[in-house]
């Protein structure tokens, strides 16, 4: 590929460009300014702030050497632990103010990455309308609403000013620009470990636009030489994303474990790299149906479908390459994304997550630029191919405007998921129990009877339903609590809960069985014990019953129920 020197292309004017960055960036408030309103969500946004004691102390020295010694939630991210850090310093645990910050580092990261698409591109229309996709995208929601995805943000931005700072050093060299590039490469690999693709892009973009690759004199020996030498200029980023990946790596194995995909063969990573490509392809031309979370489908496709995805992956991966002189930005697009979902994409696995919104947002640089290059060049006049970029640009914005609204609580995340899926009993399990923790017993109840209606031969949420109902409907509760057992005789909680919901039918005799199988299989719950005393004490077998007490005693000497139960046998 060679670079575009064309000079008769339209553009638009300087003036009208800042016009348009301005609406996006006041797109951009307007979308997400609802969100310092938001509170912070359930789980990560625990584990990485408000649960993480040296992040809730602001910054500090002390601080500032732990993000750079420490692995935070298994990942060394120490730019964005330290914009954690800042966060709590200026709004301590005020939520808004960790969302308005995302916000900024959104829009900073929209003006970055226009300034390289600029300097790459060279048309400001063509710059102008990648921004405004990037930005806009209902794909970007996930990294900017929730609080835990500031990494994205963090690496974008520093990922932009790399690019930014590349071009501007492939156009007149000097040391000063080269260090700027290896400066924001290394802290945009500080922000996220899937920066690490950034030496690969590069070296991408080096062939074009750049046309760094042409050499004087031709011939393979110079293009192999100018390969060589544009490889070395790299060296330094590549060491230090090896560094960095060798981080992500072993501290995904610290807590959650790392394997190729799902554990199964190189050829099985493959094909799921091959269905997930698809997956992040449709939601990129067709944003609907996003989900906070999604089911791998990978798992639950038929060989049938499955075989349609790599096919359609296959395709789109010979077709940009076909375009490859006629629609060069298309082919370079392509290869950005596919190359930049790498450390994503399911090959191998880092963490429970296969497919997510936020894990697009440095990939959709690419994809972005390809798309606004075919809108700016289409064979249309200028004011049609604006107005079909302004349609574009505000159908985006809706869709987002409709997507922000799902991330603004953790119920709201539950509600989308179980709309998304319909199907997916752990689902609507998992809701019920954060239900459940919240006081809200009806509605975990409904969750969890939805639950066994999608898969009824589910020993835990039988468990879950039945120890719901406790209290509120005994007759019921045993009846559930019963069928988990059946389904999984080594369930120690169930079998406890099983004798206690029939102590509350009052029917100690029968509650003796469940409770002594719990306390077999729960040999160090303590408290198991004491609803085992208390049923024995009910059929009148006092002494069996003082024994068990004892041994709840001897477990928890604290324990307040063994100790007024002993008391009252004296």
């Amino acid at each position: 590929m060679k670079p575009d020197t064309s000079t008769d292309r339209p553009d638009i004017t300087r003036s009208a460009a800042a016009f348009a960055l301005v609406a996006v960036m006041l797109a951009l408030g307007a979308l997400y300014a609802r969100t310092v309103h938001y509170p912070f969500l359930q789980g990560d946004d625990g584990f990485i702030v408000t649960q993480q004691p040296e992040v809730m102390q602001g910054l500090s020295w002390h601080g500032a050497r732990w993000v750079f010694t420490h692995l935070h939630f298994g990942l060394w991210m120490p730019v964005t632990s330290l914009s954690h850090m800042l966060d709590v310093s200026l709004y301590g645990d005020w939520a808004g103010g960790h969302h308005l910050s995302s916000l900024l580092w959104h829009v900073l990261t929209v003006l970055a990455f226009y300034g390289a698409a600029r300097a790459l591109v060279g048309r400001r229309d063509a710059a102008i309308v990648a921004a405004a996709l990037f930005a806009l995208h209902p794909l970007r929601v996930e990294s900017v609403a929730w609080v835990a995805g500031r990494k994205d943000l963090t690496a974008g931005f520093f990922f932009a000013l790399a690019l930014w700072a590349h071009a501007r050093y492939a156009n007149r060299p000097g040391t000063a620009r080269y260090l700027a590039v290896l400066l924001a490469g290394a802290l945009a690999m500080m922000g996220k470990t899937s920066a690490v693709v950034l030496p690969g892009v590069l070296l991408l973009l080096d062939l074009f636009p750049l046309g760094r690759y042409a050499a004087r004199g031709g011939g393979f020996p110079s293009l192999a030489r100018r390969a060589a030498l544009l490889f070395a200029e790299k060296l330094p980023l590549t060491v230090f994303a090896l560094a960095v990946t060798a981080l992500a790596w072993r501290g995904e194995k610290i807590i959650a474990g790392l394997s190729t995909a799902d554990g199964h063969s190189p050829l099985a990573g493959v094909l799921a790299a091959a269905v997930h490509y698809v997956h992040y392809l449709r939601l990129f031309f067709l944003p609907v149906g996003l989900s906070p979370t999604y089911i791998d489908a990978v798992s639950t496709d038929s060989v049938g479908v499955t075989a349609a995805k790599v096919a359609v992956f296959v395709l789109v991966c010979v077709a940009a390459l076909a375009l490859s002189r006629r629609m060069p930005w298309v082919t370079v697009g392509w290869v950005w994304f596919v190359g930049a979902m790498v450390p994503v994409i399911g090959f191998v696995k880092f963490g429970a997550t296969p497919c997510a919104d936020r894990f697009s947002y440095l990939p959709a640089m690419g994809l972005s630029v390809a798309v606004a290059w075919v809108l700016v060049d289409l064979p249309w006049g200028r004011a049609p191919r604006a107005l079909l970029c302004v349609v574009l640009a505000l159908a985006l914005a809706v869709l987002s405007w409709g997507q922000v609204g799902i991330w603004k609580d953790t119920w709201s995340l539950f509600e989308r998921k179980m709309q998304v899926y319909p199907n997916d009993a752990p689902t609507f399990s998992k809701a019920g129990e954060w239900l459940l923790q919240k006081g809200d017993v009806d509605g975990a109840i409904k969750c969890y009877r939805d639950a066994l209606r999608i898969a009824p031969n589910s020993a835990d949420d039988y468990y879950n339903l039945g120890s719901a109902l406790m209290g509120r409907n005994g007759e019921e509760a045993a009846q559930w609590l019963e069928k988990a057992t059946r389904l999984n005789p080594n369930d120690g909680p169930a079998w406890i809960n099983l004798g206690c919901a029939l102590m509350e039918l009052k029917r100690p005799q029968d509650a003796l069985r469940p409770l002594q199988e719990g306390v077999r299989l729960q040999p160090n719950d303590a408290n198991a014990r004491v609803n085992l005393g208390v049923a024995l004490l009910r059929v009148e077998k006092r002494e069996e019953a003082r024994a068990v007490f004892e041994q709840a005693l001897a477990l928890d000497p604290l324990n307040a129920a063994a100790k007024a139960n002993l008391q009252a046998l004296r």
